[in-house]
């Protein structure tokens, strides 16, 4: 199974670190969120969200384009395939002022209904179809029901529209990319306001790293473009093998519901393609 995807089904705890003299030290010690994203980039993004007192959850709508591959052993002979498609995700946590699991009776995201896998943390992964929406102004729509907690309405009912998809534009699949010249990767999609981390991982683990790096991520402003030097590409490998190059955007937004708590809803964009790294 991809990578990408067996890191999706792992719950990321983020430690919200805070000076001494921060009133929401003590407090805001952790949020569970269950993510397609690294800690890092997570929490270099919504940091500043998790400080907010009146911040109650977390939903992330998460849509992953794939022009990649997969690739299976059959006896004994490696088959690679292509594969063109969107895999969609939504993950959901909520929490009290002391940072205990909230559990909700219901939460659908476009008519969708987010199974709890742990006290307060909601998630709708694997096959189950779940339609997202990005661009050309069309919503997606959220339904919590909340009947035993006080800190989330009885039912929230609203919708949230997020921008265009990330779609990486000038790299093809099994596109030759060079370490020693290093290559430039360009996008479209995503808000311009937020962050973009761009992921450069080992596909096909048939041969031995141990004299390599097997990947690795930058995270940058959301200008459309990003250079991949041959410094950073020296030490990946190995070389002649695949690679799946991701771009991913984050867009998050606040929200506040009617008792004055708040939730913030990250559309999270991804467009995975498998490229050869040659030397």
């Amino acid at each position: 199974m991809k990578k990408t995807i067996f890191v999706l089904l792992l719950v990321l705890s983020f430690l919200i670190s805070c000076n001494d003299d921060n009133p929401l030290k003590q407090s805001q010690k952790t949020f569970l969120l269950q993510s397609g994203t690294t800690p890092s980039s997570v929490s270099d993004l919504v940091e500043s969200y998790l400080y907010d007192p009146d911040l109650i959850g977390i939903i992330e709508f998460h849509s992953n384009l794939r022009n990649d591959v997969s690739i299976n052993w059959i006896n004994n002979n490696k088959v690679v395939t292509n594969y063109d498609g969107i895999n969609n995700y939504a993950y959901a946590a909520f929490k009290d002022a002391n940072n205990n699991p909230v559990t909700v009776e219901n939460l659908l995201i476009n008519a969708s209904l987010l199974r709890e896998y742990n006290p307060g943390s909601y998630a709708k992964v694997g096959n189950d179809e779940l339609d997202l929406n990005f661009g050309n102004s069309i919503s997606n729509k959220y339904y919590i029901e909340c009947l035993k907690h006080t800190i989330i309405p009885d039912t929230v009912f609203d919708e949230v529209v997020f921008n265009n998809r990330v779609e990486i534009t000038n790299i093809q699949r099994f596109d030759s990319l060079s370490a020693s010249q290093g290559f430039t990767v360009n996008w479209s999609g995503g808000s311009s306001n937020a962050k973009v981390q761009i992921n450069f991982d080992l596909r096909d683990f048939e041969e031995s790293t141990i004299n390599y790096s097997s990947g690795f991520y930058e995270i940058t402003d959301n200008t459309g473009s990003f250079t991949i030097t041959p410094l950073r590409l020296s030490d990946t490998g190995p070389r002649g093998k695949l690679f799946d190059l991701s771009v991913t955007a984050y867009e998050p937004i606040l929200r506040t519901l009617s008792n004055g708590k708040k939730i913030l809803l990250l559309g999270t964009t991804v467009h995975t393609k498998s490229v050869y790294l040659v030397d």
